[in-house]
């Protein structure tokens, strides 16, 4: 009984100590929340949006000048994917497809031969020949790519016009209503195909993640201060003097306990800190919810330990504060804290599936920003 109310006194002695460092962890919280938000702020920019792109120049040449082979042309000129990504060059002759190509005035040159769309529409599949430079260049691989992505629906529905000759071949179905239900189908699905951003609503790349880039750039941003402020409270950490430890150890209060008292003391000021930022937070569109303030607690208490560890195991309190900085960015990093994972090299997508910071930056994120 005695032990534990030592104990208690030993929590309360820490509390009051600690809490006088709240002023310096109000001021490092500020400047690290400043540096925070300009990078949250254009992150997106950044990545994004300030990336210069320019469409390439692909001449074509339609050796046919039917209605049909000019309509679907046009309706490839409309395709979104196309527009954003090349500039079809109509020429007048495959002659002059191919100076252009050997002047390297395009990336590729595309003749389309007699009746392609005529002869797709019945499965002829007269084939479309594609020429390139042989550069083994990444545009090159870029156009190759996209019209082979391209292909894969159009071979979808010549499959469907095939089940359709087939079934109405099964029953007896007459040739005139066989015919015309492949041309609707034909009509339906490559209008459907062609003009599907017309269709179909769509979400940009960052609303596809459980949370958004900037959401999970707050999460990161958190436990980062939230680690840093181990500069300030090393020096509450290690204050205790040989003697004043042997004096702890005769009335009862072992490592442990210790510990513990340090961690609990660690853990108020986090979560003091905590709340300054969320109360920063509550003025911008990244505000959190309210359930973030019970949710938070096991992540702080964990950042603590964390501090608390190392503070214990390494003497020197300036090797202390480094070995946590380091190693805290680098895991955050390898977590995709920083960067989308999706941008980093292919090795680091091995290690983040083990890296403890990856749970922790989506329990937190989990935790501001609830799904659902």
């Amino acid at each position: 009984m005695k032990n534990n109310s030592m104990f208690f006194r030993l929590i309360k002695t820490d509390l009051r100590r600690c809490m006088k460092l709240f002023p310096q962890l109000f001021i490092a919280a500020l400047l690290f929340m400043t540096a925070a938000f300009f990078i949250i702020k254009y992150s997106t920019e950044i990545m994004y949006e300030n990336t210069d792109f320019s469409r390439l120049d692909i001449a074509i040449y339609i050796n046919d000048d039917s209605e049909y082979d000019i309509m679907g042309f046009s309706l490839v000129q409309e395709m979104e994917s196309y527009q954003n990504s090349v500039n079809l060059i109509m020429v007048n002759s495959e002659d002059e497809c191919l100076r252009m190509l050997e002047a390297g005035n395009v990336y590729a040159s595309i003749i389309v031969p007699d009746g392609f769309i005529r002869d797709f529409m019945n499965g002829t599949n007269t084939p479309i020949r594609i020429i390139f430079n042989r550069n083994n260049t990444f545009e090159e691989y870029l156009i190759n790519d996209l019209f082979l992505y391209s292909a894969v629906p159009l071979g979808t529905e010549q499959a469907g016009v095939y089940t359709i000759n087939d079934i109405c071949v099964k029953y007896n179905i007459d040739d005139e209503i066989n015919h015309s239900m492949q041309v609707q189908l034909d009509t339906e699905y490559l209008t459907k195909v062609l003009l599907r951003q017309e269709l179909f609503s769509t979400n940009s790349f960052d609303e596809l993640a459980s949370h958004s880039l900037n959401e999970t750039l707050v999460s990161s941003f958190i436990i980062f201060i939230l680690f840093l402020m181990s500069f300030i409270l090393m020096q509450f950490l290690k204050e205790s003097s040989p003697s004043y430890m042997m004096q702890l150890k005769l009335k009862g209060i072992g490592k442990v306990r210790f510990a513990l008292s340090k961690t609990i003391s660690v853990s108020v000021s986090l979560y003091s800190v905590l709340l300054v930022i969320l109360a920063a937070l509550s003025f911008t569109e990244l505000k959190a919810g309210f359930s973030s303030l019970i949710y938070m607690i096991p992540a702080v208490f964990i950042i603590s330990c964390v501090i608390v560890i190392f503070s214990l195991l390494i003497k020197n309190s300036a090797t202390a504060n480094l070995t946590i900085f380091i190693i805290t960015a680098i895991m955050i990093y390898l977590a995709g804290g920083i960067l989308p994972i999706e941008q980093l090299p292919a090795f680091i997508g091995r290690i983040y599936e083990y890296n403890p910071m990856t749970f922790l930056i989506k329990y937190v994120s989990y935790s501001l920003y609830p799904i659902g």
